[in-house]
């Protein structure tokens, strides 16, 4: 996913963070908490466009299953990309998908508050 900001300022603006939301979902499925990514830039000139962001979202999938549940479906998201700088958030964009359980899903793996995904899916 790559993330550009234009900054029509007259000076430098400083570029904390870009958060990622995600809604949707339904019974069998869930979004995933809002996470953060660091820049690849800590400041972004006045009148410049840079890439701030980079990078590869998911490892395996962008889904996996709560232990105890089965998870059978298609499940929709949306995902949401804001651009934290010193003179505010800013919309960066997002996109829709779904995913499609043909096989049922293995069970998330916890690392602090987040599930990796290690699902058999198939993107929509």
């Amino acid at each position: 996913m790559t993330v550009t900001l234009t900054n029509r300022a007259a000076s430098a603006v400083s570029v904390d963070r870009i958060r990622k939301t995600a809604g949707g979902g339904s019974t069998d499925c869930f979004a995933s908490p809002a996470l953060e990514y660091r820049p690849d830039v800590a400041t972004v000139a006045a009148g410049a466009t840079a890439v701030v962001m980079d990078r590869d979202l998911y490892v395996a999938s962008s889904g996996c299953c709560p232990a105890g549940m089965r998870c059978r479906a298609t499940c929709s998201f949306r995902e949401r990309f804001f651009v934290v700088t010193a003179a505010g958030d800013v919309d960066a964009g997002g996109f829709d998908y779904a995913i499609r359980f043909d096989r049922g899903c293995e069970v998330c793996e916890e690392i602090g508050r987040y599930a990796t995904a290690r699902c058999a899916s198939a993107a929509q």
